[in-house]
């Protein structure tokens, strides 16, 4: 399947080639561009103290000493998401406290496969709950966007214990809705205080699961309250519109005529077979259009990249992912511009890659998995209308206006 369907109009050529790094300057701080595979895995297997990390607080801290506009003077709301960042590393470097190994027990206690597994029923559930109210019978138009976005976010809750109303949810779409269209992190405002108002709602809302461990950790010293914080936030902002994105291309994918093949076949699967090819479909859909477009680093050190090209110290570094997922080490040496699930592709990096790798990458999957089979399950077809798309690109790929067509009989 060539990449002709709408996603494939998100960004321009150029983030998709292949090549040697590319320089730049920007604000006057230097830029480089990282587009093959070779190239980002040396750089992502020296992150967090081999002269290169991923750590927000770094980069904010370097970007400020270089004079760039546009840096607010404290990190510590603006950059939660980033220092989390889902990450497991450890950053040495210019004193940032080694939190992430901590941080990540609470992830993998609520977000990790076994608990997943369990949930499985719950997802299900509630992406038939979404169904219902938007497509009754199995016939209609269904707002992809909406229902991909919800059932992401709802999941999220169901599994850690979070509050969950309409408020709640609207007020999160919200937030990330001004979070995600920026084009870069140096642009990111100060911190909001009515977002940090309603993060501590939150905290204080005596909730189980999750909320609780939150708060007995903050009482024993073990987080402080700014990590509590980055928790919640980075549990729904890290998790909600990456999953939701990721449903909306799948299915985007399975309504394009060019797809129709891969719907078929899904529709003859069931069971465990059903849920490898939709997991195998979803991670296809990560390589060719990830839903964070490229990944931030600097150097701290020169660092020498294996196609022999030096980086200076104090370099911003941006791994092309869109141009790294269609490299040959990654995509193999067939159709890397094709939608092929039925390929065996080595590890993109759709979910990153390295010590800040996605810790909730087999929740997102699960996700996604139950809420395409309950839809499956529901119609005997959908197509994409030629209006029924609408995504930008900012700092994640933003999902703004998505809909399918689903009957309820057989196509013709």
């Amino acid at each position: 399947m060539k990449a002709t369907h709408p996603m494939a109009r998100m960004r321009t050529d150029e983030d998709y080639e292949r090549g040697p790094p590319l320089m730049s300057t920007a604000g006057g701080h230097p830029v480089c561009k990282v587009r093959s595979a070779a190239d980002a895995k040396y750089l992502l297997s020296l992150d967090d103290g081999g002269g290169v990390t991923q750590n927000a607080w770094v980069l904010a801290h370097m970007l400020r000493e270089a004079g760039v506009p546009g840096i607010p003077p404290r990190h510590q709301d603006v950059h939660e998401i980033y220092q989390f960042a889902w990450g497991q590393g450890r950053c040495p470097v210019m004193g940032q406290p080694a939190r992430h190994d901590l941080m990540i027990r609470y992830v993998t206690r609520y977000f990790g496969k076994a608990a997943v597994d369990l949930a499985r029923p719950a997802i299900g559930e509630l992406a038939r709950k979404l169904l219902d109210d938007q497509i009754p019978g199995g016939s209609g138009i269904l707002d992809v966007a909406a229902f991909a976005r919800r059932l992401a976010f709802r999941a999220t809750a169901v599994l850690a214990g979070f509050p969950c109303d309409p408020v709640i949810e609207g007020t999160f779409e919200r937030m990330f809705d001004d979070f995600t269209l920026r084009p870069s992190v140096a642009l990111l405002p100060e911190g909001d205080p009515a977002e940090r108002a309603f993060l501590d709602g939150i905290l204080r809302s005596g909730a189980g699961g999750l909320i609780a461990d939150l708060i007995e950790a903050e009482a024993a010293g073990e987080l402080s309250h700014v990590e509590c914080l980055a928790m919640i936030r980075g549990a729904w902002y890290a998790g909600t519109d990456t999953t939701g994105a990721t449903t909306a291309t799948v299915l985007a994918l399975f309504g394009d005529p060019a797809g129709r093949r891969w719907q078929e076949e899904v529709r003859s699967l069931a069971g465990a077979a059903l849920r490898k090819r939709l997991r195998a479909c979803a991670l296809e859909a990560g390589r060719l259009w990830p839903t964070f477009p490229e990944i931030p680093m600097v150097t701290y050190q020169e660092v020498t990249l294996p196609s022999g090209y030096a980086i200076p110290a104090g370099t911003h570094i941006l791994l092309e992912v869109s141009a790294i997922n269609r490299d040959e080490p990654v995509a193999g040496n067939c159709c890397p511009e094709d939608f092929r699930p039925d390929l065996r592709r080595h590890r993109s990096l759709a979910f990153g890659g390295g010590l800040h790798a996605c810790a909730g990458e087999y929740l997102a999957l699960a996700v996604v998995e139950e809420g395409i089979r309950e839809l499956v399950a529901r119609t005997s077809w959908f197509s994409l209308p030629e209006d029924g798309w609408l995504s930008q690109s900012g700092l994640v790929t933003y999902i703004d206006r998505a809909f399918i067509d689903c009957v309820a009989s057989s196509p013709a």
